[in-house]
């Protein structure tokens, strides 16, 4: 298992191309925060806490875009290795 922390996309697809390069194809997946990942349009322009609104839209069943999250996943799992901009 290796754990890698970037604090930028540039660089985690600095690494992603290096890794294309190799024999090396390693399952992966990026981990982020609501505020930095949210692509909910509702959740974003609440006057609140991102996390808390996107906590209660997933709790309400109110948020396609997590209801959908498991297609991205499942397409994921077929690619040997990607980069954040393929997404």
């Amino acid at each position: 298992t290796v754990l890698l922390c970037s604090r930028t996309h540039s660089q985690l697809a600095q690494l992603f191309q290096e890794l294309k390069t190799t024999a090396y194809k390693p399952k992966m997946t990026v981990l982020g925060s609501r505020k930095q990942f949210c692509d909910n349009k509702k959740v974003a322009a609440a006057r609140g806490s991102v996390d808390v609104e996107c906590r209660n839209a997933v709790k309400a069943k109110s948020c396609a875009l997590h209801a959908n999250a498991g297609l991205l996943r499942a397409h994921l799992e077929q690619l040997s290795g990607w980069d954040l901009e393929d997404l």
